[in-house]
């Protein structure tokens, strides 16, 4: 019996140590993708001509396109405010602003999306103590929407450039992979919508009600129903994250600007939902050196035909407009205050 309880005690500190590293080891593999991509891709530079690239880039249009970008947080506060009150939280726009600039500060520094989303999670909930599950459900609700209008323009935009997108090999892997990601996400829309019809199988609703959490799964699916039914807040929703992505592009157009690059834009533009799709697999840090070796395929492209030292630079160029707008959170965070109801 002794030796058993050893065992024991051995198997859960050995799972538990498994469970500290493996976040670490994750961590490790996808730091050591992102580097090892970015330095193939800096291997094969001509670092002197990256040097002349950027000493010649245009300070006026790179202050316009950080300018675009500022809009990006307006929009998304309101999009965000939208789905908040759906569920009758009342936070004022200022607030909703302060807690997406806090979002975005830590999205920076805490490499990748998800911490930042977490940091809202926290902020929401003590914004409104009483509605905790359900001022969670916005920020992942917010998330699908504006996933699901990316997915949208990539299907409208990948059929209208098929000859130019699927002029190599990677590029034709890359455009079926993104319309198999369209067509996944599509049933799984399909199944969320389908979610709430599951309560009336009465040996499911059994199984549910033995789980864990009672309470908070039922806030959590009540306002999950509330969603399924505000067609009209989720539409508008839709329709500013629309808006949102022409801001980035209006964006990027304007970095390459600031290279002096003028480019046929549809072409161009229908390349940004494929990489920005390609992006969110979580196999590098905040996307470094995947969104490089993208760039540097998709805008060599005919007839874009930008050379790997402008499509680098571009490609930093435009994450550096991205960290601009983090940095500003650090401001906000600083300034923050407990935001409470506004009845």
């Amino acid at each position: 019996m002794e030796r058993f309880r050893k065992l024991t005690r051995l198997h859960s500190s050995t799972l538990l140590s498994f469970s500290v590293m493996k976040p670490r080891l994750l961590f490790i593999i996808r730091l050591l993708i992102s580097g090892g991509v970015l330095a193939l891709i800096f291997s094969k530079l001509d670092l002197d001509k990256l040097a002349q690239v950027a000493e010649g880039m245009s300070l006026p249009w790179f202050a316009v396109a950080l300018l675009i970008w500022g809009g990006v947080p307006l929009l998304a506060s309101v999009r965000w405010r939208l789905l908040l009150t759906s569920q009758s939280i009342f936070i004022s726009y200022r607030k909703v602003l302060d807690l997406f600039f806090v979002g975005h500060f830590f999205n920076a520094f805490l490499l990748g999306t998800t911490g930042g989303d977490l940091i809202k999670i926290l902020y929401a909930s003590k914004a409104a103590p009483d509605k905790k599950s359900e001022a969670t459900l916005t920020i992942v609700i917010d998330r699908i929407i504006g996933l699901i209008a990316i997915l949208i323009m990539a299907l409208i935009l990948i059929p209208l450039q098929w000859n130019f997108l699927t002029q190599t090999p990677q590029t034709q892997a890359a455009a079926f992979a993104v319309i198999g990601v369209i067509f996944g996400g599509i049933c799984g829309i399909a199944g969320l919508l389908f979610l709430p019809q599951l309560e009336k199988i009465q040996l499911l609703k059994k199984v549910v009600q033995r789980l864990p959490y009672r309470e908070q799964r039922l806030r959590l699916f009540e306002s999950y129903v509330v969603f399924t039914k505000s067609w009209q807040t989720n539409l508008n929703a839709l329709f500013i994250s629309f808006m949102i992505h022409c801001l980035l592009f209006g964006s990027a157009i304007a970095v390459l600007r600031s290279l002096g690059i003028q480019v046929e834009w549809l072409p161009f533009i229908s390349t940004l939902p494929i990489i920005g799709v390609l992006m969110a697999v979580p196999i590098s840090i905040s996307g470094f050196g995947i969104r490089e070796g993208l760039f540097v395929i998709y805008l060599g492209l005919s007839p874009l035909g930008i050379d790997q030292e402008h499509a680098i630079t571009f490609s930093l160029l435009y994450f550096c407009v991205n960290l601009f707008w983090s940095l500003i959170g650090g401001l906000f965070y600083i300034g923050y205050r407990h935001p409470e109801l506004e009845r």
